[in-house]
Parts: structure tokens; C-alpha cells; sequence
């Protein structure tokens, strides 16, 4: 067997000058690699801290700007002309609250030929899916650009009193102010959100 004793001082100092290097350099690097992966890593959430700040602020400032589209179209004539109209309508067909709303008559047809094309227009411009036209009373869906299979609902008792549609009624019912409530997918919207 081969002693250290036996070998020549030339490849000995040859030896212990690579070992005195190498062994520091591995030490550094092996503590640099550790320093730049935790460096890198915390670079990376930073950035995706920053990145989800930014599309948080995006999401609220549309949801401002949908809120604000839909309180401007709150205060036309034509929206408030036709809310009266089909609340006349509502009256003067005895249509209870817990009913459906009638929606197939050649009189309603007359009371929404007159706003459709403009509350279309309305929806169409401000990217809006559907508009709708909610009885605050007793919660008919009275009117709807889309005119799926919802239009004449009742939100209060029928089949979709358990959708977000109806939550966001009853919430501006308690409150009486704008609301909104969380996405869910939405049956007449072919399950859509």
C-alpha cells in the first residue's frame, strides 16, 4: 500500500495546492448557488407579488368602469320610460308576484319594440352579454336583450331564485343601492358565467 510518506514532495505540494484550492472554491460556490437560488427565488415572487397588485387593480377598475356604464345608463329617460311602462303593463295584467311575468303578448311585444334596438345598442357598445330589466317589486325579470329562456322569470319564487342573478336582486333590494355578487355559471346563459 501507498504511504504519503513515500511520495515525492514535488506531487505532494501538487496535491495539497489543487485540495487548497479546489475545497475553497467548491465551499463558495456551493454558498454562492444557495445565495442566487434564494435571490432568484425572491426576485420571482416579488415580481409576481407586483404582477398580481396589477391585474387586482385592473379587475376593480373594470368592475368600476361596468358599474359606472350601468349607473349612466340608469339615468336615461328611455330606461326609466320603459321601467314605467312595463310596470303599468305588470299592473294592468293583474301578473302576481309569485307568477312569471308575461312575456308573450302582442302588447308587451309593442312596449319593447320601442326600446330594444337602443338598449341592444347600449349593450353591444359597453360589452355587456345581456341587459336586463329586473322588477324591483317583486323581482320579474320584465325585460332582456339576450330574451333567453329567463325573460318573464320570477327571481323571488321561480326556478331561478337560486341563481347569482336573483342574489343580486335581493341584495339591491336590501340595500337599494348598485350591487354585484360572484361569478357562478348562469343555466340560461348556457351555463356561461
Amino acid at each position: 500500500m501507498l504511504r504519503l510518506a513515500d511520495i515525492r514532495i514535488r506531487p505532494k505540494l501538487l496535491i495539497y495546492s489543487i485540495i487548497s484550492g479546489i475545497l475553497p472554491l467548491a465551499v463558495v460556490g456551493f454558498i454562492g448557488k444557495n445565495l442566487v437560488a434564494d435571490s432568484l427565488l425572491e426576485q420571482a415572487f416579488t415580481t409576481l407579488s407586483t404582477v398580481q397588485s396589477i391585474k387586482a387593480k385592473q379587475i376593480e377598475n373594470a368592475f368600476e368602469e361596468k358599474k359606472l356604464d350601468l349607473h349612466i345608463l340608469s339615468l336615461s329617460d328611455r330606461l326609466k320610460q320603459l321601467v314605467i311602462e312595463l310596470e303599468a303593463y305588470r299592473k294592468q295584467h293583474g301578473i302576481l308576484s309569485s307568477s312569471n311575468f308575461q312575456t308573450h303578448s302582442k302588447q308587451y311585444g309593442m312596449i319593447v319594440e320601442r326600446y330594444h334596438d337602443a338598449m341592444v345598442f347600449f349593450a353591444e357598445k359597453y360589452g355587456f352579454a345581456d341587459v336586463y330589466v329586473l322588477s324591483a317589486a317583486t323581482g320579474h325579470v320584465m325585460f332582456s336583450t339576450a330574451e333567453k329562456e329567463d325573460l318573464g322569470a320570477n327571481l323571488a319564487f321561480g326556478r331561478y331564485k337560486d341563481t347569482n342573478l336573483a342574489s343580486c336582486w335581493k341584495k339591491v333590494q336590501q340595500t337599494k343601492k348598485s350591487a354585484s355578487v360572484d361569478f357562478q355559471s348562469y343555466e340560461p346563459s348556457g351555463g356561461e358565467q
